[in-house]
């Protein structure tokens, strides 16, 4: 369970990361100029959101651990924090007008980052295999 609390204090660290990247990217988008007020407008509204719900994420990376590795809903939040990162990564590659590789590698790595923590917890949670009649084969019914 520490690798997976460790991968998510990485995680934590990259979400606020990218928070603080948003919060930048509204202030420049605010002064932008060349786009319609319409299409900044929505713009803006889409990054505030974006900026929110990753630091959201963060927050609960940092001060959830606890219930992100050892709930249903923590392991929800894991995998859509997953799959979040993965298709913003593949949106990137198919629907941007030019690819940036950084932003493409920093999504794949945040998504695999959190596929990883989840692998990691679902292990850490996994009862104890029960003895099955195969694995009793030889060894004695009583033992004295």
């Amino acid at each position: 369970m520490k690798l997976a609390k460790t991968l998510l204090l990485i995680g934590g660290i990259a979400n606020a990361l990218f928070f603080l990247f948003h919060c930048w990217l509204g202030w420049q988008l605010h002064g932008w100029a060349a786009l319609p007020p319409a299409a900044r407008v929505l713009m803006e509204m889409l990054n505030g959101g974006g900026a929110g719900l990753v630091l959201l994420l963060a927050v609960a990376s940092f001060a959830c651990t606890a219930d992100m590795l050892t709930t249903r809903l923590g392991h929800c939040v894991l995998a859509a924090t997953a799959a979040l990162y993965g298709l913003r990564g593949v949106a990137e590659i198919f629907l941007a007008p030019r690819i940036q590789p950084a932003v493409v590698a920093a999504c794949l790595a945040v998504s695999t980052l959190y596929v990883a923590v989840l692998v990691c917890a679902r292990r850490a949670l996994a009862p104890a295999a029960a003895p099955t009649a195969a694995s009793a084969i030889g060894r004695p019914i009583l033992s004295s």
